[in-house]
């Protein structure tokens, strides 16, 4: 089997390639605009780019722009289901409507956006700054409404592809003989079905930036960089805090293993020329990330632009003495906190007619495998100590560092907050269980994952082919969402009926 994967490596990872290309097309175009995850607010913020709007104190107000496309595209799919109305059938888009019917829906509807505020107004630029660029690019060629707000959304595509070459290069460089290594991640990857991808969200550069911010960081611990690799490392880790603040568990282990850095360079008298490098990774990761926060504290009086959203949403920060009385310090908050982390983090949190996209089955094998393949990989690597390569074994410290890091952050946000009267988190479930904002850690995360599930394979028995078995529960993990992508593409709210 082994010779036949070598044999047949280029052609299977083209044919991966096309799958992902594929999928998410067909993901993007079949989800109706704007759905439970606070797409409205992402697509208004994309609009005001755009138009060169800069968040201030007085831009919170939806955009006139923003209003008039939401009004005219956004489905009710997600929250209401056929039965709820009287003909029980979803009513017909706006968009179709005759032209008098249409203005006066137009008019109730931009009525109600003009009193609510965009809660994300002030949430890191580097996303909505990129987007707002291919939106731009697709109003030069000549898309409009409809079409346009598409457009935007199939910027997931380009997102997501450029992070599965990436990680080909990356796995090459880690694995540079264990084909079955590269692909198994490649096709779990291109199967992955974490569903806010299929979405106008910040979220879908935090994996390719912070995977990007790994493989120039490998290469400076391994003494094999130049000044251009402390650079591009630097910038692509301000990139990535620049996109989403919840990539601070990516800062903290770039930090993390800069001491390990020094550590090794003090160790190295002859390596002292390479203490210098370090002030350019620096610069480069501090100073847009400076001119950010120095931007918020003069325009909005608030050095992270958090405040208003906090606000908005009716949080307020817990008394020290009350942060321990959380549920989350029990077993049973714990394993409530982590199974929802690990479920979200696999499928996503859309829903279709107020109700989950998710499956029983497929929610429990991914609590399951993932729990016990990273446990199985973190025991074998260093527990046992089987791991006798250097690169793999710095790998595999950086991403479950990563990992706990970055469900650590979730745990700290749940429990510092009171969320009074809002809806997610609730003062019932005060959890922040959003796998999405773990995203960043996608391919640490399959890294480790697939290295234990190879470790249990060559247990059982070494006939047992580790893509083979991947193969398998690719096929596993794309059986549900392919039955959501039927039941959405029906939708007469999507692109396909544009």
């Amino acid at each position: 089997m082994n010779r036949l994967l070598n044999y047949y490596h280029k052609q299977i990872v083209w044919a991966l390639c096309f799958f992902t290309v594929l999928r998410l097309f067909i993901g993007n175009a079949a989800f109706p605009f704007f759905n439970n995850v606070d797409e409205h607010a992402h697509f208004d913020l994309i609009i005001k780019y755009s138009l060169g709007h800069l968040p201030t104190k007085e831009s919170k107000s939806f955009n006139e722009e923003s209003m008039r496309l939401i009004s005219l595209f956004d489905s009710p799919e997600y929250f209401y289901r056929p039965e709820y109305y009287e003909s029980k059938q979803i009513p017909p888009p706006t968009w179709t409507l005759e032209e008098n019917k249409k203005k006066q829906e137009l008019e109730t509807e931009i009525k109600i956006w003009k009193e609510k505020k965009n809660h994300e107004e002030f949430s890191p630029p580097v996303y909505y700054s990129l987007a707002a660029l291919w939106y731009k690019i697709g109003k030069l060629v000549g898309m409009r409404d409809g079409v346009s707000i598409y457009w935007i959304r199939f910027l997931n595509v380009f997102i997501y592809v450029t992070l599965f070459w990436v990680t080909y290069f990356f796995i090459r460089g880690i694995y540079p003989e264990n084909i079955s290594i590269h692909l198994s991640i490649l096709s779990l990857l291109s199967v992955f079905p974490q569903d806010v991808f299929y979405s106008l969200n910040s979220d879908v550069l935090s994996s390719l930036f912070a995977l990007l911010t790994i493989l120039f960081l490998s290469k400076i611990y391994f003494l094999e960089a130049s000044i251009s690799h402390y650079l591009l490392a630097g910038l692509f880790l301000s990139f990535a805090f620049l996109s989403k603040i919840a990539n601070i568990p990516l800062v903290v282990t770039c930090a993390l293993i800069l001491l390990l850095y020094l550590k090794k360079l003090l160790s190295l008298r002859e390596q002292t020329q390479n203490y210098y490098k370090i002030f350019y990774f620096v610069i480069a990761s501090l100073l847009p990330v400076s001119l950010w926060i120095f931007y918020n504290w003069t325009v909005l009086g608030d050095l992270m632009g958090t405040s208003d959203k906090i606000h908005e949403l009716g949080w307020t920060i817990k008394p020290s003495s009350e942060i321990l009385n959380h549920p989350i310090f029990t077993w049973k908050g714990l394993s409530y906190f982590l199974s929802n982390v690990f479920k979200t983090f696999w499928r996503g949190e859309l829903m279709w007619g107020m109700r989950r996209l998710a499956s029983s089955n497929s929610d429990s094998f991914y609590v399951i495998s993932s729990s016990l393949f990273i446990l199985v990989s973190v025991f074998h690597s260093f527990v046992l100590r089987k791991e006798i390569d250097v690169k793999i074994r710095f790998i595999k410290l950086l991403s479950i560092i990563y990992i706990i890091l970055s469900i650590l952050f979730l745990v700290i946000l749940s429990v510092i907050y009171d969320f009074g009267p809002c809806i997610y988190p609730s003062p019932e479930l005060p959890y922040f269980d959003a796998g999405r904002l773990m995203i960043g850690m996608l391919i640490p995360f399959l890294i480790l994952y697939l290295d234990g599930l190879r470790v249990i394979l060559e247990r059982i028995s070494q006939r047992l082919n580790l893509f083979i078995v991947v193969f398998l529960i690719s096929i596993f993990v794309s059986h549900y969402e392919t039955v959501s992508l039927i039941m959405v593409m029906k939708s007469k709210y999507n692109w396909f009926y544009l």
